[in-house]
């Protein structure tokens, strides 16, 4: 596009604020053209990819004039600031837009960067105490001043700050996951087990999170392990945080303890519910060195549900091939002998 046609789009854009001081009733919904901005933030981001950014900054400039709100358009008008060498000049547009929305994510977390980048760090330290206080029940603001504290100041400050939020939110179990990460990295394992079980939540619905975790550390770091399992299954628990407890187990070849893990679950579980675990439970042993024995149990354990002579004959047959596999011929021959 030639510079008379970014002319031309500039005008347009600049017509709209007119009409609205002109008549802001009749026309109140003409005066922010989502497309226009689109449209605009493309022509910039070409001039910038060219080189030209002086002519990127005007475009986007009038973007921002006309929504001081646009996170798009902050974030790319960043982008040219940064290239210029004069990252500074974006302050100024993070403040228009905190007076429109002072508790909004991205002009926060811009402005945070801006003052890390720019090593200014009492501002830096102003402005995350600021969103802290206006950060009310969201969590995010305490994962991003928490993150940003990490790169400048190290792990022990990025954890307080999970702390507080942790604090300020009655003990939420959101921070957990972080402050177990951060735990570890400052070599307290004990205590990152601890929050990583607080971590999965009452429903489990964070035990693969957790896995991850995990299988990631040196065997040496793992020692930790049975920390984790005790407190996902230290009353008062869920019989999901228990599950949770046994796939640990299993991933990291607890199997003793796999299988005494399931046995508790199996006591709070009847009809599908058990039939479903047992199933879960086998398949995934067995995916797991040294697992069979919990896979013989979990098929053992179906068996005693059975709904048919049909399903019996191939559970015998799954059980008679586990157990050779693990070198127990006696179950092994035992289910070949009931399968004849």
């Amino acid at each position: 596009m030639n510079r008379t046609s970014v002319f031309q789009l500039v005008m347009v854009a600049l017509l709209f604020l007119v009409i609205e001081l002109v008549d802001p009733v009749g026309v109140s919904a003409q005066r922010y053209n989502p497309s226009l901005e689109r449209q605009l933030i493309r022509e910039a981001v070409g001039h910038q990819g060219r080189g030209n950014l002086a002519e990127a900054e005007r475009v986007l400039r009038v973007v921002l004039s006309a929504n001081p709100t646009s996170d798009v358009g902050l974030l790319a008008m960043e982008k040219v600031f940064s290239e210029q060498g004069s990252l500074k000049k974006i302050l100024p547009l993070i403040d228009n837009y905190l007076e429109d929305d002072p508790k909004a994510t991205v002009p926060r977390s811009l402005k945070l960067d801006v003052y890390r980048n720019l090593d200014e760090l009492e501002r830096l330290q102003e402005s995350a105490e600021e969103w802290l206080a206006i950060a009310g029940d969201k969590a995010e603001p305490y994962r991003k001043v928490s993150q940003v504290f990490l790169e400048v100041y190290g792990q022990q400050e990025a954890l307080e700050v999970l702390r507080r939020g942790e604090e300020a939110m009655g003990e939420s179990s959101q921070f957990s996951l972080g402050i177990g990460d951060l735990l570890i990295e400052l070599e307290d394992y004990d205590s990152a087990a601890i929050a990583w079980a607080k971590g999965i939540g009452h429903d489990g619905s964070q035990t693969s999170a957790v896995i991850r975790r995990v299988v990631a550390l040196d065997a040496e770091d793992r020692r930790s392990v049975g920390v984790l399992l005790d407190q996902l299954k230290e009353e008062p628990t869920t019989t999901a945080r228990v599950r949770g407890a046994t796939r640990i187990a299993l991933e990291v070849g607890m199997v003793e303890q796999a299988l005494e893990l399931a046995i508790l679950v199996l006591e709070n579980l009847e009809g599908q519910g058990r039939r479903g675990f047992l199933t879960v439970l086998a398949r995934e042993a067995e995916e797991v060195k040294g697992g069979e024995e919990v896979a013989l149990w979990a098929y053992e354990a179906i068996r005693e549900q059975a709904l048919d002579l049909a399903e019996i004959k191939a559970l015998n047959y799954r059980i008679a091939s586990t157990a050779l596999e693990m070198g127990d011929t006696l179950r092994s021959l035992n289910a070949q002998y009931a399968i004849a």
